[in-house]
């Protein structure tokens, strides 16, 4: 009998022993799925901070896409506008006011940021001038593209009613900035070194400023501009003023 009652203690005491057991590891199961679940939901949580974060990664990225995009190796540009304008020329007390309009040309040539410019404008009966330049690109990946360049080289001007010509040095700069894709504004501002007739006794000097907008469509670009051109003429110290001023409109093909 004593033996029996032993034996019934001793399976007692290790049903406790092993229901203690089971509920342990169904504690520590229940929590190992519950930090597995909060860490599911934790790693797919959208917040505030993870759009800023990422906002800010998506516009590193098109930084270093824009500085690291492949500049054109060669590329080229013909120009054909026309000029309509209102000439002003004074001397002393007299002063002339005329209309008129004059054919413009050029073509440019590119490798990566060094370009060549030839020009030539025709205003019939009165003058021809041509110029030769150095561009060089200072800001910018190609000519579609909102850029910066700076000129210099050599204008000549012919005047085919007295036939004197002058060549004057001359420094630029143009700007073309796009707001979209295929739109945007351009300028220009060019500055004549004074240089003397090649008869001598006359010398010439001025400025040039362009403003205006352009579309693209493709290789095609339509643009339209006003056009200020102050000129000076000194012949022994009497002063000749001469001043253009209009708008220039055309069309460019970029290839």
């Amino acid at each position: 009998m004593r033996n029996i009652i032993q034996n019934i203690v001793l399976i007692a005491v290790m049903g406790t022993a092993f229901s203690a057991s089971s509920s342990a590891h169904a504690q520590f199961f229940q929590m190992d799925l519950m930090k597995g679940r909060q860490a599911a939901k934790a790693s797919s949580r959208w917040t505030l901070f993870d759009w800023i974060s990422q906002k800010k990664k998506i516009s590193l990225w098109d930084q270093w896409l824009a500085n690291n995009r492949s500049t054109p190796i060669f590329e080229m540009q013909i120009t054909g506008t026309q000029s309509d304008f209102e000439t002003k020329t004074k001397t002393g007390l007299s002063e002339i006011d005329f209309k008129d309009s004059s054919q413009n040309y050029a073509m440019d040539l590119w490798v990566k940021l060094i370009g060549l410019r030839a020009e030539l404008e025709e205003q019939a009966d009165i003058q021809k001038t041509t110029a030769a330049m150095l561009n060089l690109r200072l800001i910018g990946s190609s000519l579609q593209s909102t850029h910066l360049i700076i000129r210099g080289g050599l204008q000549q001007l012919e005047n085919l009613t007295d036939g004197r010509i002058y060549q004057n040095p001359f420094a630029a700069a143009a700007l073309r900035l796009y707001f979209l894709s295929f739109i945007g504004l351009q300028g220009e501002y060019r500055h004549l070194l004074e240089a003397e007739s090649d008869e001598g006794g006359i010398k010439f000097s001025g400025t040039r400023t362009k403003g205006g907008a352009f579309i693209e469509w493709g290789i095609f670009r339509i643009s339209g501009q006003y056009i200020n051109e102050p000129y000076r003429f000194d012949s022994s110290g009497t002063i000749t003023e001469q001043t253009r001023s209009g708008v220039e409109y055309g069309i460019q093909i970029i290839l």
